[in-house]
């Protein structure tokens, strides 16, 4: 039922994935090709064994699964529909190569013609499930060896839609490929297979600027550097650790005084002394010069 499927949701590496077709290849050839085909398409073991070269289309890369073999014979998919699934280029060349082996087995097997099923039993009838079993068995026991997980033959189909989803396909496209009934289903299933995080914007620019602008500055740790201390002091304190130089300290004295033109003329004392003054303070270079003023 849908409901035992959703429960479990382990899925292989891409590494496990190669050691399992690795030692299936060695250990199994016969099995391979079909260990194969349910980890490039993510159909079920009952469909992978109902599959006919009728319902493979090269032409169009697709496959049609129609039919289920099962303990009890055959019957329809889960679903209880057809569906079409997309066959990859490296799927077609190996399935070319299973039927060419095929061809090569009639006379040595006796068989008046290649047989109905793709992966067919050394009679030429279907693959019974049971022994189907036994040699996954088998190559479960062997690929544990060398650091893959004894999970499930079905895992396979898991770690297909879990790679589909993560690598950005749709939803829908792998509920349709699964045969699952909804799209709700595929998404409760596999939600943590889909990205975490899009970082590609691009489908949100519409026109504008080409350029492309830096992020901007971190204000709130500017307001933060900037701000006075305990002493009093903020941004000027950093300068002084970064230069070693103390800068001149703000007065009225640090600022040029106005043009005569518009200078007002201060009204002094009668009979007062002459004073001495200070000209303002220019900072050049980091450093402060005071340039004392001679009394008249």
């Amino acid at each position: 039922s849908t409901a035992n499927e959703a429960g479990s949701v382990d899925s292989w590496t891409r590494e496990e994935v190669e050691r399992l077709l690795e030692v299936a290849e060695a250990h199994e050839p016969r099995f391979h090709p079909a260990l194969a085909f349910l980890l490039a398409t993510g159909v079920r073991r009952g469909e992978v064994l109902g599959l006919k070269w009728e319902d493979i289309d090269f032409d169009r890369r697709r496959i049609h699964i129609r039919r289920a073999y099962v303990k009890g014979g055959i019957t329809t998919p889960k679903s209880g529909k057809g569906r079409f699934v997309a066959m990859a280029p490296g799927l077609g060349e190996l399935l070319l190569e299973v039927l060419a082996t095929r061809r090569r087995e009639i006379l040595a097997r006796g068989w008046a013609r290649v047989p109905d099923w793709v992966f067919p039993s050394e009679t030429g009838g279907p693959l019974n499930p049971a022994n189907f079993q036994r040699t996954w068995s088998r190559v479960q026991r062997r690929a544990q060896k060398v650091g893959v997980r004894p999970l499930k033959l079905h895992t396979a189909r898991h770690t297909w839609a879990s790679m589909a989803l993560a690598a950005g396909k749709s939803v829908r496209w792998v509920a349709d490929q699964l045969g699952h009934s909804s799209p709700t289903l595929t998404l409760k299933t596999y939600a943590h297979a889909l990205p975490e995080e899009e970082v590609d914007l691009s489908f949100a620019e519409f026109g504008g600027p080409k350029r492309h602008y830096a992020a901007p500055p971190d204000l709130e740790k500017r307001r933060k550097e900037n701000a006075p201390d305990l002493t009093g002091r903020g941004r000027s304190r950093n300068l002084e650790h970064e230069t070693g130089l103390e800068p001149a300290t703000s007065t009225l004295a640090t600022f040029p005084k106005s043009p005569k033109s518009l200078r007002i003329p201060a009204r002094k004392p009668q009979g007062a002394a002459p004073s001495r003054s200070n000209a303002p303070v220019w900072a050049r270079s980091g450093h402060a010069f005071r340039l004392a003023a001679n009394s008249s």
